[in-house]
């Protein structure tokens, strides 16, 4: 059986080798050449009007315009392409801050990106009540927030709403969750008489120890002297410095003592805010 295949396909070389008549080459080469030419033509045949509308669209959206965007994401509304485009669309728009187009767009999606998005649209269109409205509740946490939320609290943080309690409140979160980072970043929000107060629990955060040296304790006289300033720290706050510093076997263990020291100071001062949820 062999020898017939072998002469069906091919002949014998001088050599002994098999070479491959004309024909079977010209086969072969014809059946790649339909492969090539089938399979995209199979492929573009199974992709529905929302994808090829897609590919398009999103080959040139730097240049589209907004009525063509719209059309498509409303046309494909709830599609996997159509909320692929949105979210390329609205990053062009945030970037280009046309707050107007943006909410034409948008829509909510869950993500807390988005939302803080939604809320610098609401203030670049002149709504500002809205766009502070529950905001409390999102910067509360003691995780990083997307980069695109930190205009929106510099802003809040302006007009007075995001107040010094709000800013400790989240500091300990941070601290609690072991995000020290996190609570640095927020000194940017708090008056300048409060700052070295941050800058203390960062340093006890680091390195517990530090409550068992002088230099800690020696700000209880300065606390003592202040607590007339509601910005500062209370005496009653100050001794329990003192008290954290005689706990030696709770600093041995390291992150509870570290977080006890940071709810105790996040009571180091006079606000009279609501502490629900906190």
């Amino acid at each position: 059986m062999n020898a017939i295949r072998h002469k069906s396909i091919g002949a014998r070389s001088a050599r002994g080798r098999l070479r491959p008549r004309p024909w079977y080459l010209l086969l072969r080469f014809m059946a790649y050449v339909g492969l090539f030419l089938l399979v995209p033509a199979a492929l573009e045949g199974s992709a529905s009007p929302a994808d090829l509308a897609y590919a398009d669209l999103e080959s040139r959206l730097e240049v589209a315009d907004a009525k063509e965007v719209n059309r498509f994401l409303s046309r494909h509304q709830g599609s996997v392409a159509a909320e692929r485009l949105r979210e390329l669309w609205l990053r062009r728009l945030v970037r280009e801050r046309r707050w107007s187009d943006y909410l034409a767009a948008h829509v909510d999606n869950g993500s807390t990106e988005r939302d803080c998005w939604h809320r610098r649209a609401l203030l670049g269109t002149g709504q500002p009540v809205a766009a502070f409205a529950g905001l409390a509740d999102l910067y509360l946490t003691g995780r990083s927030l997307p980069s695109d939320c930190d205009p929106l609290f510099a802003i809040w943080s302006e007009v007075g709403g995001l107040r010094s309690e709000l800013v400790w409140a989240r500091i300990e979160r941070a601290l609690y969750a072991g995000n020290p980072g996190v609570a640095a970043f927020q000194a940017r929000y708090l008056p300048a008489e409060q700052e070295p107060w941050l800058e203390l629990m960062l340093a006890v955060h680091r390195r517990p120890s530090l409550l068992l040296e002088e230099a800690i304790t020696s700000e209880r006289s300065r606390c003592d002297a202040a607590t007339t300033d509601p910005g500062l720290w209370s005496a009653a706050a100050c001794r329990g410095i003192a008290e954290h510093r005689r706990a030696t076997a709770g600093l041995n263990r390291g992150g509870g003592a570290v977080a006890r020291v940071a709810r105790r100071a996040g009571r180091c001062r006079r606000w009279q805010g609501p502490r629900a949820g906190w």
